[in-house]
């Protein structure tokens, strides 16, 4: 999953992006995602919008 966030421009990303990208579902993403926030890979950033 790391390796494509590469392919991601810009600094946010959506776990939808994400598995579209990994041609996984959405729900694999966000558990993917979120093993690489608890490793220290990636930090969770919350914006209002």
């Amino acid at each position: 999953m790391l390796r494509f966030l590469g392919l991601v421009t810009g600094p946010e990303l959506a776990a939808a992006h994400v598995a579209t990208l990994a041609g996984t579902t959405v729900f694999e993403a966000e558990e993917a995602l979120e093993e690489l926030v608890e490793a220290g890979l990636l930090r969770r950033s919350f914006t209002s919008r």
